[in-house]
């Protein structure tokens, strides 16, 4: 199995808007730093009736990058949510290898980004 892992920590600033007594409106932004990783990928199989393995390694990255979005909170109570970030093009590095010696490398950037859509409740306790 094959796991890959973007982790980003963000700082911003969020500013209010009061439309009325049950509505808040909120809008931040900010930048983002994202470390990349990539778990290796293994694969087993037979070639001239001899067991043969891949494995395809890749190397973790850093990246900067943005965050923008906004936030609708109704009756101070629930609120709906949507981010958007930007985690800008890392550096991919993989190197494929087998188990009879072969060995090749590959390089290149890949756009990353991700929306997350959030609803919620404010409590407390």
């Amino acid at each position: 199995m094959n796991l890959g892992f973007n982790i980003p920590i963000s700082g911003g600033l969020k500013y209010n808007f009061k439309m009325n007594q049950n509505v808040d409106w909120y809008v931040d932004g900010g930048v983002t730093l994202n470390y990349f990783i990539m778990s290796d990928i293994v694969i087993k199989t037979e070639s001239f009736h001899r067991p043969v393995e891949f494995r395809s390694s890749f190397t973790s990255t850093n990246e900067f990058g943005y965050k923008l979005g906004g936030v609708i909170m109704l009756n101070k109570k629930v609120y709906f949510e949507v981010n958007y970030l930007g985690l800008g093009k890392p550096n991919i590095k993989q190197t494929v290898s087998s188990s009879n010696g072969d060995s090749e490398r590959f390089e290149g950037k890949q756009m990353v980004s991700m929306i997350i859509f959030t609803l919620g409740r404010n409590f407390r306790l």
